[in-house]
């Protein structure tokens, strides 16, 4: 899991010029854009938390719920 993370981050930052200049100064609202915007983005952040929860450093979970 942390491998596939760091795949995702490294390629988001080997591709970040072409980003910025073919998807955030163009107009954003269109299909498109939102398609790739949720594909790039959606998926990090799904492999972010997946490595967390699989991570040996989280605290334990507990069956008491505080408010």
């Amino acid at each position: 899991m942390v491998g596939c993370a760091t795949v995702a981050i490294y390629d988001i930052l080997l591709t970040l010029s072409d980003e910025i200049e073919l998807v955030w100064m163009r107009n954003l609202w269109t299909f498109p854009t939102l398609l790739y915007i949720g594909n790039r983005y959606v998926t990090l952040a799904t492999v972010m938390v997946m490595t967390y929860s699989v991570s040996p450093f989280r605290p334990p979970l507990d069956d008491a719920v505080s408010f």
